[in-house]
């Protein structure tokens, strides 16, 4: 399931407005994403790293409130406990990270969580200690699933503007996600997207989440001679283990993507700055986690030299 997470991961932090725009529809417009956190914790001596999916940075563009972390879990299949696992998190994650001028600022928190599969998630905890002691224990997460969202619903908020087109991965995933039809306007609207190597990402993307729903021979035929012999991109992810129904990948395909990926989300994150030192390092790095660590790291650094610092180079 791993090349499921990391996917899922990489396409939410594509277009982190658009898709928290989605994900929360009723945030208060005066409510702005800023940056993604670090997202591994201190672990207690004698216990296991803990580390979240995602953690968004929410900023009040009047500055006239606290800012915001939003804890947000992308998980492949349904987990019973995933509101007890959130709270352990956020409550490291809370004493231990701050902002501000001096870095001693406390986030407040919120929780979501989305399931790739399945039904919806339990993403509400509440325990009321008996009598009238007034001891109450209240928690409520944003949670949803994909596959009870619908498909040709999703596609035309996106005709109409609505919903972002960062949506477009997750399709296959949704009710009607399935059918030939479904794919012929996901086409058509993925063409109206201006960046060319977004577009073959979005196509790798649902490809991917197509063989998760179990409807990848519909995608793949849906997709034959559509921007695939356009970039390089596509087909690296189709050599994916599980894309293809392997459970080992193409490694040497996998780094190769994950390189030139990385090189254009650099390029796009710092527009008209250039490092041939990063680009060295990033065209040296075998090793198909790390790179996609980097992938993760990008969107929380503020400068490129920053990422440079971060990386070694």
């Amino acid at each position: 399931m791993a090349e499921f997470d990391q996917a899922a991961r990489f396409a939410v932090k594509l277009d982190p407005v658009g898709f928290l725009r989605w994900l929360l529809p009723g945030l208060d417009t005066d409510l702005i994403f800023t940056r993604w956190l670090e997202t591994q914790t201190i672990p207690f001596p004698g216990q296991p790293d803990r580390r979240c999916d995602t953690v968004a940075e929410l900023a009040h563009a009047s500055g006239a409130a606290p800012n915001w972390m939003l804890i947000l879990e992308l998980q492949t299949e349904p987990h019973p406990d995933i509101v007890a696992r959130l709270l352990e998190y956020m409550a490291r994650a809370r004493r231990e990270l701050r902002y501000g001028p001096h870095g001693r600022d406390k986030y407040l928190a919120a929780l979501a969580v989305i399931n790739l599969t399945g039904p919806a998630p339990h993403s509400a905890l509440e325990m009321t200690l008996p009598g009238s002691t007034g001891v109450v224990f209240h928690c409520q997460a944003r949670g949803l699933s994909f596959a009870q969202e619908n498909a040709g619903q999703t596609l035309a908020a996106i005709r109409a503007g609505q919903t972002a087109r960062c949506l477009l991965p997750w399709i296959p995933l949704m009710q009607g996600g399935d059918r030939a039809e479904t794919v012929a306007v996901w086409k058509e609207l993925a063409e109206q997207e201006p960046e060319h190597h977004l577009r073959s990402i979005y196509a790798g993307l649902a490809l991917v989440f197509a063989d998760l729903a179990n409807c990848l021979i519909v995608w793949k035929q849906g997709l034959e001679g559509w921007n695939m012999r356009k970039s390089r991109i596509v087909e690296e992810w189709r050599e994916e283990g599980r894309i293809e129904g392997r459970v080992e990948g193409r490694v040497e395909g996998r780094v190769e993507a994950f390189q030139g990926i990385l090189l254009r989300l650099l390029q796009k994150r710092f527009p008209g700055a250039s490092s041939p030192e990063v680009a060295a390092v990033v065209q040296t790095q075998t090793n198909a986690d790390e790179l996609m660590r980097w992938l993760e790291l990008l969107d929380s650094v503020e400068s490129l030299e920053a990422f440079r610092t971060a990386i070694n180079a």
